[in-house]
């Protein structure tokens, strides 16, 4: 779990949720630009040169597009369909976004030996993680450069559930493991805020 996923809060009744569900193009293009600023659903932060630049990898490299002005259409319709999402959702979906940067295996370490087995299993099988998630909109294809993970609304009232009660500071040491009491909050809260919206939250 040395790894550094980013998780995104994102309505399910939307219609860039919906959307992804289906159409493969679409999805590749999200998840090559997902890792690209502190704000995955931030299509422009990087400015039109870095796009351009996007959309020449992918014409070039994915299999998924016959030509540029093909992966030019999905990345507008994209950036369209996050517009609409953030319009119609409750205020802030851009920023129900957590990054956590090679400490989530510490942090489900530390969770599995304080919070009762019991409660636990509610959300975790055996060898499972608590924060991994339980579905995703297609199977790894080649040439689609990978695909989302989807912690389902369901999955996430559970977990969340399960943190009410966990205080961060609680588990870790206050001076000397200060980053991990840090990622543990913003994921209890990015979790929190998504449980009471009933959102979805996508995994890269």
């Amino acid at each position: 779990m040395g790894y550094s996923p980013y998780y995104q809060a994102i309505p399910v009744e939307s219609e860039l949720f919906r959307r992804l569900q289906v159409d493969r193009k679409l999805e590749c293009v999200l998840f090559h630009l997902y890792p690209r600023g502190a704000r995955p659903l931030d299509l422009l932060q990087d400015g039109q040169e870095e796009l351009e630049e996007d959309v020449d990898f992918l014409a070039e490299r994915s299999k998924l597009f016959r030509s540029r002005e093909e992966v030019e259409q999905t990345l507008a319709d994209l950036i369209h369909l996050v517009d609409r999402a953030c319009l119609d959702a409750y205020p802030g979906l851009m920023g129900r976004v957590v990054f956590i940067e090679k400490t989530l295996d510490q942090i489900e370490d530390r969770l599995k030996e304080r919070v009762e087995p019991d409660r636990l299993a509610q959300a975790v099988k055996p060898g499972d993680w608590l924060f991994s998630c339980d579905s995703q909109f297609s199977p790894y294809k080649p040439g689609g450069f990978g695909g989302f993970g989807i912690v389902s609304p369901a999955r996430v009232r559970t977990v969340s559930a399960i943190l009410e009660n966990v205080e961060p500071g609680s588990i870790f040491d206050s001076e000397a493991e200060d980053y991990l009491i840090e990622d543990l909050q913003s994921l209890k809260t990015l979790y929190r805020e998504a449980a009471e919206l009933g959102e979805a939250i996508l995994v890269d």
